[in-house]
């Protein structure tokens, strides 16, 4: 075998090498990103949990007689956020 035949038998080696790698960082990324978008959904149904019990908190504090000030300005301050929130979507949803 030539000197010729023995760098072109090396650079296929490396190439097939190369070629693996990159077949196992496909693989790889790929089920990274499977495992982000599960994430990002247990992100997002949590964060929904969170709102839903925000809200909650919010009703009984409301409902208690015995509400400071401060709470009262809070609950206001949420509560026209949340109808900012409702007329752009309405507003959205009527465009």
């Amino acid at each position: 075998m030539s000197l010729l035949d023995q760098q072109i038998q090396t650079v296929n080696d490396k190439l097939q090498q190369l070629l693996a790698k990159h077949q196992a960082l496909v693989k790889y990324n790929h089920r990274l990103q499977k495992e982000n978008n599960r994430l990002q959904l247990q992100v997002s149904s949590k964060d929904d949990k969170v709102d839903l019990l925000q809200q909650k908190i919010d009703a009984i504090k409301l409902n208690s007689s015995d509400l400071d000030s401060e709470v009262k300005k809070d609950i206001d301050k949420r509560i026209s956020v949340y109808l900012k929130e409702i007329d752009k979507c309405l507003n959205l949803l009527n465009a």
